[in-house]
């Protein structure tokens, strides 16, 4: 028999490749995939997905989200705080220390361009 958690993987993976994912979302008890402009939920917390999910694409901002690094457009920092600015228009809030530990993980990974980061 196949566990929830080993349905929800075999979702992301047929429906939505890693790749294609922009960011999710935890919300409340489950969590949203966004991929492509559409949303997909799932009733799991972000650590198990965490877990899952190569940790050189994707990486945690806090409590609330994890991005694809590849979907990230810029930072950004000024009167409304911290932001992600994905491709697909997405500005995703996060702390000043999250901020800084991004600015870090872009800098060295290959699937960010980092003329983005300021």
């Amino acid at each position: 028999m196949i566990s929830g958690f080993d349905a929800v993987m075999a979702l992301v993976e047929r429906v939505i490749a890693d790749d294609k994912i922009d960011f999710i979302e935890a919300q409340d008890d489950h969590v949203q995939i966004n991929a492509g402009g559409k949303g997909y939920r799932a009733k799991h917390s972000l650590a198990e997905l965490e877990q899952q999910l190569d940790q050189a694409r994707f990486v945690r901002i806090g409590n609330s989200y994890m991005l694809n690094i590849a979907s990230i457009a810029r930072l950004d920092h000024g009167p409304q705080g911290h932001l992600a600015l994905l491709h697909d228009g997405s500005c995703i809030p996060m702390s000043g220390r999250s901020y800084q530990k991004l600015k870090i993980v872009l800098s060295r990974s290959p699937l960010y361009d980092r003329e983005q980061i300021d």
